[in-house]
């Protein structure tokens, strides 16, 4: 899915949702694919870097 995001970044309104934690995630995962990590493992870790750098931030701005 994140190969998908960096090659087709715009949205039927044209923003443009790729920036740079995106391509961290996805050289993270390319480079632990490249060393052999379980993907199991990648996926979660992806998610869970996900949460803290998109939504906790978005979270906290609330209170």
């Amino acid at each position: 899915a994140a190969a998908l995001l960096l090659m087709f970044p715009k949205t039927d309104e044209e923003a443009n949702f790729i920036d740079l934690w995106s391509w961290v995630f996805f050289l993270g995962c390319l480079y632990g694919s490249y060393r052999k990590v379980n993907p199991i493992l990648l996926i979660v870790l992806s998610a869970l870097g996900g949460i803290f750098v998109y939504w906790l931030p978005a979270f906290a701005a609330q209170f």
